[in-house]
């Protein structure tokens, strides 16, 4: 996914930036499917920026342990002591923390292969602070724009279940997201990446609590 990432790129620095904004002290973090952890990055750039000045506890959630050692390899390339970073093995459905107790959460091409999307997203909702909890999304969805797509993404979605990890290819997760988190609540935008396919169909942004 080297090549998404570099894409994606500038969304995530937007996304971030604009999350961690005046935000001082500690900041703890929930990143759900954490997986290699290629987000790691993105902590190192905001706790780094003078103009934050904040130090960051990241708490990785995935049910796959074998996706530890390489989340932990590029924990080793950040190279920061302001930014921490903690494995634990569970589903989003039942976060390991209580209510309001974090700063920030954040998935990045998860919300697509989680069992249940609408009990996941009430958890986030849950373990966020009150008025000043974020949360930064990057997913790929059903698309809004392109027929013949959308059709391909309905036909190959249970093909694409057996093959990726529960991955669905035809999820309207925008429409989930504000239904949790509520509209006014819920800044994000679609749009189409070239060269994608089938994941190509994509919305990034940020919804408060």
């Amino acid at each position: 996914m080297a090549g998404y990432e570099s894409v994606i790129e500038e969304r995530k620095t937007e996304l971030f930036t604009r999350a961690f904004s005046n935000r001082t002290g500690k900041v703890d973090v929930v990143e759900l499917g954490a997986g290699t952890w290629p987000n790691a990055k993105y902590y190192d750039m905001v706790a780094s920026t003078t103009n934050f000045g904040v130090s960051v506890d990241v708490y990785g959630v995935d049910p796959n342990e074998y996706m530890t050692p390489y989340a932990l390899e590029n924990f080793e390339k950040v190279k920061s002591d302001k930014v921490k970073y903690e494995p634990l093995r569970g589903v989003s459905e039942n976060l390991p923390f209580e209510d309001g107790s974090v700063d920030v959460a954040v998935v990045s091409l998860v919300l697509c292969s989680v069992e249940d999307q609408l009990a996941s997203l009430k958890e986030v909702k849950r373990v966020l602070k009150p008025k000043t909890g974020k949360f930064i999304f990057v997913e790929h969805v059903l698309s809004q724009t392109n027929d013949s797509l959308r059709r391909q993404q309905e036909a190959l979605t249970p093909m694409q279940i057996k093959a990726a990890d529960g991955c669905r290819l035809n999820r309207k997760t925008g429409e989930v997201i504000k239904k949790v988190f509520g509209s006014e609540n819920v800044d994000y935008e679609y749009f189409d990446l070239d060269g994608f396919w089938v994941i190509g169909s994509q919305i990034a942004g940020i919804a408060s609590v």
